[in-house]
C-alpha cells in the first residue's frame, strides 16, 4: 500500500481532501451522512495466506433485510440533483465530488457524474482522471471501485466511482490480497516466455475467481491509467465470453484489478467490488454464520467465475 505524504501531494489534491474533511465535519454536525457503527473481525483463508476483514455491524439483525420493492416510476436520482449538505467539491466541468450518504467508514466519497451516465457503461477518460485525481488525494492511501453491471453488487444506476481510506482496518499494512497482486507480476517477470512490461495484464491465478491485474504508478498520467483499464476490461470480457459484462474494478495508488461476475450474491451474502479486496459488510448473524461456514474464498467464487481448467496463467 502507497502512503503519500501531503507534502509531496499537488496544491489541487490538498484542496480536495481539506474539501472531504470539512464537508465529512459539517455532515456529521448537520446529520445528513449517517455512519453505520461496525467492528472489524477477522476471518483467515491459511490455502493463500491471507486474513479478510469483516465488518460486522453493531445492530445486528437475525436476517438479512429484505430488498425494498419500488416501483422503477417512483424511482428518484440522489446524484439528479444530489444533497448539497454531502458536496464536497466540483472534480471538473464533467464531475463532483460527493460523500456517500450511508457510510461505513469516514470519509467515504463518490465520484459522480454531473449528467446522468449509465453505470453499465465503461470508464472514460474523464471518469478516470476525477477518480485518480480523488484517489491520489487521501495521505494515507485510498482504494476506489466501480460496481458495474446487473450482477456487480451495484447501488444506482447513474455512473459513480467509490473511494475509502486506507487501511481497512487498524493494523492492516496491505490489502488482503496484495501480496498474491506481487507474487503474480513477480512470477511473470521470471518467465521467460512471457511479455513484462509495467502496462501487462495478468491473472492471479492463485485466487479462485477469474481476474486481471496490472501495475499502477501515483505518478501515472490518467489517460495512462485509462488504457490499463480498457485492456483490463477486454480482458475480462474475452474470459466472460459476452458483451455487456458484469464486473467489479479495484484501483490503489498501485495495482488494479477487474473481475467479472456471474451474480450478486452467494446465500444471504450480497457482494460488490470490495467483497474482492478482502473486506466485507455483514449486518445478520444469518450472514455472518454464512461467510465463517463456507469461507471468504468460496464466496468470492461462487459470485465470480471460476477459472477454466484449461485456462494458462
Amino acid at each position: 500500500m502507497r502512503r503519500m505524504a501531503m507534502s509531496h501531494a499537488t496544491a489541487k489534491q490538498a484542496h480536495t481532501w481539506r474539501s472531504i474533511v470539512d464537508a465529512y465535519a459539517r455532515a456529521e454536525r448537520n446529520g445528513s451522512a449517517y455512519k453505520t457503527d461496525t467492528r472489524a473481525e477477522f476471518l483467515r483463508e491459511p490455502t493463500i495466506d491471507a486474513t479478510v476483514v469483516l465488518r460486522v455491524a453493531t445492530a445486528l439483525r437475525d436476517k438479512p433485510k429484505a430488498e425494498p420493492t419500488t416501483p422503477k416510476g417512483n424511482w428518484r436520482n440522489p446524484f439528479l440533483p444530489y444533497d448539497e449538505d454531502l458536496w464536497c467539491c466540483d472534480l471538473s466541468e464533467t464531475h463532483v465530488l460527493l460523500l456517500n450518504k450511508f457510510n461505513v467508514v469516514p470519509h467515504h466519497t463518490l465520484v459522480v457524474t454531473k449528467e446522468f451516465k449509465s453505470q453499465e457503461d465503461p470508464l472514460e477518460i474523464d471518469d478516470v482522471k476525477a477518480l485518480w485525481d480523488t484517489l491520489l488525494c487521501y495521505p494515507s492511501g485510498s482504494l476506489a471501485f466501480y460496481n458495474s453491471g446487473p450482477h456487480s453488487g451495484k447501488s444506482q444506476p447513474h455512473k459513480h466511482v467509490q473511494v475509502i481510506p486506507l487501511p481497512l482496518a487498524d493494523g492492516l499494512s496491505m490489502l488482503p490480497f496484495q501480496h498474491l497482486f506481487e507474487a503474480a507480476w513477480t512470477e511473470r517477470a521470471n518467465d521467460s516466455d512471457s511479455t513484462h512490461e509495467d502496462g501487462t495484464c495478468f491473472p492471479v491465478k492463485t485466487l479462485p475467481f477469474v481476474n486481471y491485474a496490472c501495475k499502477l504508478d501515483a505518478l501515472m498520467s490518467s489517460s495512462e491509467v485509462h488504457r490499463r483499464y480498457q485492456a483490463l476490461v477486454a480482458s475480462v470480457v474475452q474470459q466472460a465470453g459476452s458483451v455487456p459484462v458484469s464486473y467489479n474494478l479495484l484501483l490503489t495508488a498501485d495495482w488494479m484489478m477487474a473481475v467479472p461476475r456471474k451474480q450478486e450474491k452467494a446465500g444471504p451474502v450480497s457482494v460488490n467490488a470490495l467483497g474482492f479486496a478482502g473486506t466485507f459488510l455483514l449486518r445478520s448473524v444469518e450472514e455472518i454464520n454464512y461467510m465463517r461456514n463456507l469461507g471468504c474464498l468460496a464466496v468470492l467464487q461462487t459470485v465470480g467465475m471460476a477459472w477454466p481448467s484449461n485456462t494458462s496463467a
